[in-house]
């Protein structure tokens, strides 16, 4: 069940799509940060790898979208050396398609 408020019957018309990945506000995570697929070369496993983060936390994750599913989500954060930061976003440098996590101070 994906309902918030209310927290039953929140859907009757069956309209809302369901999102694809949810994940819980413990230790400190507050507010998912949505990302973008991996388009590089640089890492050439990660090419159309989905990132996304938490911007409390710094947590940084990645997952695939195979047959209509996320797959379980990996946690880049340690590589990424990202924990502790506020990741309020994702780009894509314009040139080799390589991400750029933005954080603010």
């Amino acid at each position: 069940n994906n309902c918030f408020n209310p927290s039953n019957n929140c859907d009757p018309n069956n309209v809302t799509t369901d999102p694809a990945i949810e994940y819980n506000h413990s230790g400190g995570k507050c507010s998912v940060t949505g990302g973008n697929v991996y388009r590089g070369s640089a890492i050439g496993w990660l090419r159309g790898a989905y990132f996304y983060g938490d911007y409390c936390t710094g947590d940084v994750w990645m997952t695939r979208w195979t047959n209509g599913q996320a797959s379980a989500p990996v946690d880049l954060t340690d590589d990424l050396g990202s924990k502790g930061c506020n990741v309020a976003g994702f780009g894509q440098d314009a040139v080799a398609g390589e991400h750029r996590p933005q954080s603010t101070p």
